[in-house]
């Protein structure tokens, strides 16, 4: 587990290194195209101050460039969010058989703490693994019954990465517990910034 703890750790510690070089390098470019802007409208003012100032319209340019620049750098970290979201989906995938059942039995807990919470006691559920974790469907089956006294009545597949669907047998409760769902509930926690960066 301290293996695969360190390679997800340095996994992300590269995508993490890389994303921070290329944000540099975006406000680097952002800088150089305000600059130049700048430099463009000082040397015009000074050899034709009234005439240029009227036909080119520098402070619109400008604004011009300025927005340039911030949609360069959104750009960047957009590109950024999707190859961590890649390098994230590539690191979830090679998870060893171990980890993977460790896993699904940690969102498994997590799935049915969240169901007694909200549903209260239920005695019958379904899980819904992908197609890769249906081989683990007697340990989460067990794992169920024995700890939380709960039957499993059926682990189905699902057009899912990894991580489960947790329902009840009526359908009332449903916790996605997927990698999918959790994936994007990150990747969605970071969109607003990205927006704001734009308009600011």
């Amino acid at each position: 587990m301290e293996s695969i703890e360190l390679l997800r750790k340095t996994i992300l510690e590269k995508a993490l290194r890389e994303a921070e070089n290329r944000m540099n390098r975006a406000e680097e470019e952002a800088r150089r195209i305000t600059e130049e802007a700048e430099k463009i409208k000082r040397s015009r003012i000074e050899d034709e101050k009234r005439k240029i100032l009227e036909e080119l319209n520098y402070d619109a340019r400008i604004a011009e460039a300025k927005l340039k620049a911030r949609l360069v750098i959104h750009d960047v970290k957009h590109q950024i969010v999707r190859e961590l979201e890649k390098n994230i989906i590539n690191f979830l995938k090679n998870l060893s058989v171990e980890a993977r059942l460790q896993s699904l039995l940690r969102l498994l807990d997590e799935a049915l703490q969240n169901i007694f919470h909200s549903y209260g006691a239920i005695y019958q559920v379904v899980i819904k693994v992908s197609e890769h974790d249906i081989y683990f469907s007697n340990q989460l089956k067990e794992y169920a019954r024995i700890k939380y006294g709960i039957e499993v009545i059926n682990v189905e597949t699902a057009k899912i990465i990894g991580g489960l669907i947790l329902e009840s047998t009526d359908g009332a409760a449903s916790i996605d517990n997927s990698y999918d769902s959790r994936i994007l509930t990150v990747l969605k926690n970071m969109l607003p910034s990205l927006v704001k960066e734009i308009f600011q």
